[in-house]
């Protein structure tokens, strides 16, 4: 399945903080992304705006990054430049999927939610004897809370 998803600016909030990883000179950098606090290490020795996952946006290559609770953590521990034909790759023919069209996070959530309810109902028609009480679900993904959310 082809699930696009919006890469939202980030407001990070760059500190007076350093340190060395990998070599690097590295500046500390914070902010939020759907509801998580992350910390992220920068190095503007290489000066490219990226970083793990969907972090990015930094004046350098985050060199590491983590969440406040260290339940997320990625560190660099050696970077080599290497030109590989991997850059060459047609990255649309990775994937066979029966949607050619990508979807949007949000209507695959909807759509995954709606699943997980049907499911429940079933199991609980095929079960008359259980009782469930309401529970809440709660996220502990990378991602805590969405823009549509808010």
């Amino acid at each position: 399945m082809l699930i696009k998803d919006e890469y939202s600016s980030f407001k990070w909030d760059i500190t007076g903080e350093y340190k060395v990883i990998a070599g690097y000179n590295c500046t500390k950098a914070t902010g939020v992304y759907r509801g998580r606090n992350w910390i992220a290490w920068f190095s503007t020795d290489i000066a490219l705006p990226y970083g793990p996952w969907k972090l990015h946006g930094l004046p350098g290559l985050i060199i590491e990054a983590y969440d406040a609770t260290n339940t997320f953590v990625w560190r660099a521990e050696k970077i080599k430049y290497k030109r590989d034909v991997i850059f060459d790759k047609d990255f649309s023919t990775f994937l066979v999927t029966k949607n050619k069209k990508p979807i949007s996070l949000k209507k695959y959530l909807e759509d995954e939610s709606e699943r997980e309810a049907n499911a429940d109902a079933e199991f609980l028609r095929n079960n008359p004897d259980l009782t469930v009480g309401s529970t809440k679900v709660v996220r502990s993904g990378y991602e805590l809370k969405y823009e549509w959310e808010e």
